[in-house]
């Protein structure tokens, strides 16, 4: 992930732009895409709200979407995704580790400005918000959990790593609060904003990829997607 977050900090003290638009990232409606100014950038695709393929040679991409006020007060999060090809897995932890797929939560820190699509765009995580990322990729054990080099309020979290076979759709479902909890140790926070990523900039490798089936859930273990309510 060579500059994103680097890059961001030099942005921020800048007021330069480091994030472009890509027509070959097409999201679906309430979803926008971006990638860094001047790297390669991944083929996107969406069939559904709740779905996400992904091509990506050497590129970097993010994929985001607000959370409506119906997901902000789920307290867990669960989708399908599997990966047919990604990197030599390497230790997460470090600057320049890439990982073929990941899902993000950004959360918005009480009283703070909110987190507009422009900033997000414009210049990455920002500084103030606390950030889960649920990883496939690296050579760390799964389980693991390592602070984001880039960003120091992100966890990042790996539910299955580099070495796993690449065998099929696998299935998750992630506690929000209770990681939140645990990994910042601290009351959970508002759930604001749903990115997904892919990262194989550094290693020249390609990744290809696909997410299925997200879905949030309150404590009353009602789910719905993305883009309902």
């Amino acid at each position: 992930m060579k500059a994103i977050f680097a890059g961001l900090l030099a942005a921020l003290l800048s007021g330069i732009p480091l994030r472009t638009a890509n027509a070959e990232m097409q999201t679906w409606e309430g979803w926008g895409a971006f990638g860094l100014l001047g790297e390669p950038q991944p083929q996107v695709s969406m069939p559904s709200c709740d779905a996400v393929d992904i091509i990506a040679e050497n590129a970097i991409g993010f994929i985001w979407h607000r959370l409506s006020p119906r997901a902000r007060e789920a307290t867990r999060i669960g989708w399908e995704w599997r990966v047919d090809a990604g990197p030599q897995p390497t230790f997460l932890g470090e600057p320049g580790q890439d990982r073929p797929l990941s899902v993000h939560i950004l959360f918005e820190p009480p009283g703070e400005a909110k987190i507009s699509a422009w900033r997000l765009q414009m210049f990455g995580f920002p500084e103030e918000a606390y950030v889960l990322t649920y990883v496939w990729g690296g050579a760390n054990a799964p389980g693991s959990v390592v602070v984001n080099p880039y960003h120091e309020r992100g966890r990042l979290i790996v539910l299955r790593n580099g070495f796993e076979e690449y065998a099929g759709w696998q299935q998750e479902r992630v506690d929000l609060q209770a990681d939140f909890q645990e990994f910042f140790v601290k009351p959970a926070q508002t759930p604001a904003w749903l990115v997904i990523s892919t990262d194989v900039d550094d290693s020249d490798a390609t990744a290809i990829a696909a997410i299925r089936g997200l879905f949030f859930e309150n404590a009353a273990g009602e789910r719905f997607t993305p883009c309902a309510g």
